[in-house]
């Protein structure tokens, strides 16, 4: 039987052929109670149970999930030789997430040979997370020689598969001129593909570069939605000076100083020492709220004593 049938058999011919140590039955069974398939309600117990069973023989996607239970403590007490253990039965049936996850807390462990020996592996199937993680190994001198020009082959690689995290890294590698000639266009372009896939980093970039025309046109709408996304995203508070400025200032979109001062003060409330300095001025111009003097003295004198306290 093909492993795509067994998709499609009855729960209780599942349950058959796995207790006579059909190892795709096992496996499927495992995998249903883990996602609630075939009708089943949830139920990791039994999920780890068969897809154990499963993985004793050698059954390289259950070997996957019963390491990835191991790696995060999910139904079991975490261990993380239980994990490479299982893993290593994963990658060894060619399973090429499980490749990618022994190579990875490899890494960790700074196994640097046997890490690079499975994100190869990886690589010959074209797996993104492979080529991106040689690239780190190869760009930090992990267990290799250091070597940009090899580490942005590897980025482009995985980029081109649009994996955001190497795309980053393309428009890092642009922007300072690592192994390639600055080009502040193209740094823009991969910044740009990794910020649409919703990457943090990259978010934060393109709200500063369309904000002051690096790369690009300057854009106060797009910089402020991709600035908005990062603030949904995780509050980051330097998103939200940046939120701030657009609103206030001539350059960003038309004055709204209202907005700004609600994002001035969310990011006061996220930890922003800087917030307190606009936050004081909004008070002194009458931006966003009544003019008030004390108030705006209070804040400045908040962003004063936050100044000292950091360079104590």
């Amino acid at each position: 039987m093909k492993k795509a049938d067994y998709t499609k058999l009855t729960i209780k011919k599942l349950n058959q052929l796995a207790e006579q140590g059909d190892v795709e039955a096992q496996a499927e069974l495992g995998f249903s109670y883990y996602t609630g398939d075939h009708g089943l309600e949830p139920n990791l117990a039994l999920s780890l149970q068969w897809c154990k069973k499963a993985a004793r023989q050698g059954h390289p996607e259950a070997a996957a999930l019963i390491a990835e239970a191991y790696e995060t403590g999910e139904g079991v007490q975490q261990d993380m030789k239980e994990a490479i253990k299982w893993y290593t039965v994963s990658a060894q049936g060619g399973n090429v997430e499980g490749q990618c996850a022994l190579a990875y807390l490899l890494q960790e462990a700074e196994q640097y040979a046997e890490a690079w020996k499975w994100y190869e592996e990886a690589a010959k199937s074209h797996e993104p997370v492979a080529y991106y993680n040689l690239g780190i190994m190869t760009e930090h001198g992990e267990g290799v020689e250091k070597d940009y020009k090899k580490a942005f082959n590897f980025y482009k690689k995985a980029a081109d598969k649009g994996y955001d995290e190497a795309q980053y890294c393309m428009g890092y590698f642009y922007d300072e001129g690592l192994a390639t000639e600055s080009d502040p266009e193209k740094a823009t372009k991969y910044f740009a593909l990794a910020a649409d896939q919703g990457h943090e980093e990259a978010l934060l970039e393109m709200g500063k570069r369309l904000k002051d025309g690096i790369g690009i046109e300057p854009d106060a709408a797009r910089a402020a939605k991709y600035l908005l996304m990062l603030v949904e995203q995780s509050n980051n508070s330097e998103a939200m000076m940046l939120l701030g400025a657009l609103h206030e200032n001539p350059y960003g979109t038309a004055h709204d100083y209202e907005t700004a001062l609600h994002f001035y003060t969310k990011a006061w409330q996220e930890g922003e020492v800087n917030a307190a300095h606009e936050i004081g001025l909004c008070y002194f111009l009458g931006h966003g709220v009544e003019q008030n003097n004390g108030k705006s003295w209070e804040w400045l004198k908040k962003a004063a004593e936050s100044a000292t306290k950091l360079t104590d």
